[in-house]
């Protein structure tokens, strides 16, 4: 279901779009992420996607620019000619199209990952790189002009070419799946297969509780109502349908409003995602309380909460909500297993020798409860809040 993402404590990003040199340190297990609008929280999530494993750190990127509207993607042709494809990744993830992609983390056990991942022509690969191109059976392939290079802690890791993992997707269900929640993310087909798979591999790989049973629970948390989730049919379509305290027949669950079904989704796929062999990994949701009503926060974070401490997850969050943050600090005093490992990091642009740059500020618990008590806005922009 997921991939090996390592829980890292600190990182260092060179070239990631805005991000030309940014340094994030003392971070936990569990992240909220505060700043200003435009200021870089999303691509500091994106940021976060790229692994050692190059099929899926591309692949993520890849599907990053096709929600933002950018879609990069292999012409339909047989024609060499129409080969001549631009470089993406140069043109809108590189900061500097002439440096390299840089991410150094240092994981939590101690260890670290230097991730390098150059942007080549066929002709520019040394020796060993070419030697080291990734196999293929796409014949379509071949005339792609331009190849990713991984390095791995200065060791090369990896040579393949563009476009390897648009094709890859469509073989493999394994590439489908990406751990980022956008903002704007609404009802598809997509819940399907989560509440499938959470019906079929219904316990955690470490605990013996019923993730069907705690489906709904959390969901009670946002409604009360609620008793029963299913795959209904409806008027001869497949839908998540509801069933609420009163009624007789389920009801589709797009009738419930995009507020709930973004709660829905976010405990949904925290369900989804506990791996049977415990493989670490991070998951990322971006704006967590759109569309969500501050009173159904609590909640939301008591759920977030208990599911990061029955799984293997490393949760990285953003929020512009002042009411986000606050029921952020009342819920995880409420949990002393994970009260040291409860961050906030929040953005700011300074401006240092005529250039803005990006900058982040780590707090723990203690410090958000102090902010929040002292009036200090923690959120970014202005110092003070009114």
């Amino acid at each position: 279901m997921g991939i090996l993402m390592p829980h890292i404590s600190e990182c260092k990003i060179e070239n990631y779009k805005k991000l030309d040199t940014f340094i994030l340190k003392d971070i936990g297990r569990i992240n909220l992420i505060t700043g200003d609008n435009n200021i870089g929280k999303t691509t500091l999530l994106e940021s976060l996607l790229v692994n050692d494993n190059l099929l899926y750190s591309i692949n993520f990127i890849h599907k990053m620019l096709c929600e933002r509207g950018i879609h990069a993607h292999l012409p339909v042709t047989s024609k060499k000619s129409d080969l001549l494809i631009p470089d993406y990744f140069k043109k809108y993830i590189l900061n500097n199209s002439a440096a390299p992609l840089i991410i150094n983390y240092k994981l939590q056990d101690g260890s670290r990952d230097d991730i390098t991942i150059f942007s080549k022509k066929l002709s520019e690969l040394s020796e060993i790189e070419s030697r080291q191109i990734r196999k293929f059976d796409y014949d379509k392939l071949k005339d792609v002009p331009y190849y990713f290079v991984q390095y791995i802690n200065n060791t090369l890791k990896e040579v393949q070419p563009y476009y390897l993992d648009d094709l890859e997707r469509k073989h493999n269900d394994f590439l489908l799946y990406w751990p980022f929640i956008w903002p704007n993310t609404e009802y598809s087909p997509d819940l399907h297969e989560f509440y499938l798979k959470v019906q079929l591999d219904n316990k955690f790989s470490n605990l013996n509780i019923d993730k069907r049973d705690l489906l709904i629970e959390y969901l009670q948390l946002f409604d009360n109502r609620i008793e029963k989730v299913e795959l209904i049919k409806f008027e001869e379509n497949s839908i998540l349908g509801v069933l609420t305290r009163g009624n007789k027949n389920f009801f589709p669950i797009t009738r419930m409003g995009s507020g709930f079904i973004r709660y829905f989704r976010i405990v949904l796929e925290l369900l989804y995602i506990d791996s049977k062999d415990g493989l670490e990994t991070r998951f990322f949701i971006d704006e967590i309380d759109n569309g969500i009503h501050f009173t159904k926060m609590k909640g939301l974070w008591k759920s977030i909460f208990e599911l990061v401490l029955r799984t293997n997850i490393q949760l990285f969050v953003t929020t512009h909500s002042l009411e986000c943050l606050e029921s952020y600090a009342i819920v995880a005093n409420e949990f002393e297993d994970l009260k040291s490992h409860i961050r906030q990091i929040e953005l700011e642009e300074i401006i240092q020798d005529g250039k803005s740059r990006l900058i982040s500020s780590t707090y723990s618990l203690d410090l958000i409860q102090s902010g929040l008590d002292s009036g200090i806005n923690l959120r970014g922009g202005d110092l003070w809040r009114n």
